[in-house]
């Protein structure tokens, strides 16, 4: 979990291990894997619910946010996800899509899917 806040915090990209465990939860949550809505070349995840995760690039702070109190109709998961497993998922998320900095995100995350570019 240091390298994660680390990496969080904008101390470079994580190490093999926290990228294997945040893969693992991205597609292996029992709960609801992010696999089953969001696609994400890395993870070999093709979901077409939410936002395509390799074009919208979140950061560290957007798929953190998202992940713990949800936003439009994607649900809250800080019942379900204890904070160390949401930094997992946060830091493999925008790390493998270039967008691991914290600050300064490329695009505002989408609240509607109705509003998210399909094509």
């Amino acid at each position: 979990m240091g390298l994660a806040l680390a990496t969080a915090m904008g101390g470079g990209a994580a190490a093999a291990p926290d990228h294997e465990r945040g893969r693992a939860l991205f597609n292996d949550n029992a709960l609801m894997p992010c696999s089953a809505c969001h696609a994400l070349a890395d993870a070999e995840a093709e979901g077409a619910v939410g936002p395509d995760l390799d074009e919208f690039a979140p950061t560290i702070d957007q798929v953190r946010a998202a992940v713990t109190s949800g936003i439009g109709i994607m649900p809250a998961f800080s019942e379900d996800l204890g904070e160390d497993e949401i930094e997992a998922i946060s830091a493999y998320v925008a790390g493998v899509t270039g967008a691991a900095e914290p600050e300064g995100s490329k695009a505002e995350m989408p609240s509607d899917p109705d509003t998210t570019d399909a094509s």
